[in-house]
């Protein structure tokens, strides 16, 4: 059993049993308590499955983050780029990928702080 999995409490669980009762009622079904239990553990794998998954991605992007504030580390101390070349990058960026909001001159700042940083 992972951390996470230890994260999920009694009370929830309670809560997941309650929700399945009141799912008794409506639909007129009696599930037995078997069934009850491996349901609520499939609702428990599922949620633990999402923060896993957005562990992951957060990691992943901080990863990618840090390498593009290495990128444009090195190419501003390999040719003297000047603040304008934020601006620029920002722009390019903002062009190839439309709907992605991380790439502000202010964001591309912060991610060669962080580069220098760590």
């Amino acid at each position: 059993m992972t951390t996470l999995d230890t994260k999920y409490t009694d009370d929830t669980m309670s809560k997941e049993r309650a929700s399945l009762e009141k799912a008794d009622q409506i639909t007129g079904l009696k599930q037995d308590e078997q069934y009850k239990r491996w349901i609520t553990d499939v609702s428990r794998r599922f949620k633990s499955s999402q923060i896993k998954a957005a562990i992951k991605v957060n990691d992943e992007m901080l990863r990618f983050y840090w390498s593009l504030g290495r990128d444009i580390s090195h190419m501003s101390q390999q040719y003297g780029y000047g603040s304008g070349f934020y601006k620029q990058i920002s722009a390019d960026l903002r062009r190839l990928l439309p709907d992605v909001k991380s790439f502000s001159a202010t964001n591309l700042r912060y991610m060669v702080w962080f580069y220098e940083l760590y």
